[in-house]
């Protein structure tokens, strides 16, 4: 059977894997921030243009992995395996959820939000997690991978350069309020939080999975503006005001540096040269057939 011709721009990102992984980030923030201000600083708003701007925000994420041929992201298995070795993230996101929780239960006062409003709120936390999972695990990881995953040290390269890619995305919230040193704290947070995923993705192989498990994080993280009239809000101020609100202190880069320590151990973890050998053997199979 014949191989289908790459289009051009598919060509050039496999030939030039790390100019075409950077092109993720470029395309990435003009798509998201050209649709922020069509919908949300020239038209009025509304609950149709909320929901036309979530709807238009995952077509742009699936048209660039279209772009770049990578429609297979959505069609390999390993979901709940992928969930399993998700289990740091998993946990990372259930510590703020439980303390938003824990907060929101002992207030009587407490106005909650519709169950429709909690559904659609829990929607839009998996419409980012769609987002940033086909983006720069689906693509970003697969164009690196097809070029890198020769051997342990391709590996690293691929997980430590596309969670580098991933954390210096997130310097965008500056266009949106963030202040340089909540966006540099973002960055950097996401950037240890991408060696992690990059290191799931690779292992357990399902986007779905991923994609689940990022909007568990962000909902977590955001649980009572996003359940609450009392705190209610735009995920997006949400975030920018919890970044924007963390004091730069020793204590809490110590914090900081511990926690991103942990992150670094746990994409150590999985990323073991034993679980790294079976990849990598596991890969080859797969090319052989």
């Amino acid at each position: 059977m014949m191989k289908r011709k790459k289009n051009k721009f598919a060509k050039w990102a496999n030939e030039h894997p790390v100019l075409g992984s950077f092109a993720v980030v470029i395309l990435y923030v003009l798509f998201r921030r050209s649709a922020h201000f069509i919908f949300c600083s020239l038209l009025t708003q509304s609950s149709t243009t909320e929901v036309i701007h979530e709807i238009v925000d995952i077509i742009w994420p699936f048209l660039m992995v279209v772009a770049y041929e990578k429609l297979l992201i959505y069609k390999k298995g390993g979901f709940f395996h992928t969930l399993f070795l998700g289990t740091g993230l998993i946990i990372y996101g259930m510590i703020p959820f439980s303390v938003n929780m824990i907060d929101l239960l002992q207030d009587a006062d407490i106005v909650w939000q519709s169950l429709p409003i909690i559904l659609w709120n829990i929607a839009k936390t998996l419409f980012v997690g769609f987002r940033e999972e086909s983006c720069f695990r689906g693509i970003v990881v697969n164009l690196l991978g097809e070029r890198y995953l020769k051997d342990r040290k391709g590996i690293m390269y691929t997980v430590l350069l596309s969670a580098f890619i991933f954390g210096i995305m997130h310097f965008q919230n500056m266009f949106i309020g963030m202040s340089f040193a909540g966006s540099l704290i973002q960055s950097m947070n996401a950037f240890f939080v991408g060696l992690i995923f990059a290191a799931v993705y690779l292992r357990g192989g399902s986007i779905w999975a991923c994609i689940l498990i990022h909007g568990f994080i962000d909902f977590g993280v955001s649980a009572r503006e996003l359940l609450t009239k009392t705190f209610e809000t735009d995920l997006l101020a949400a975030v920018v005001n919890a970044e924007n609100n963390v004091s730069i202190d020793i204590t809490t880069m110590i914090e900081y540096l511990v926690l991103w320590l942990i992150y670094v151990l746990i994409a150590l973890f999985l990323l073991r040269k034993k679980k790294c050998n079976e990849l990598l053997q596991k890969r080859s199979l797969y090319q052989n057939e």
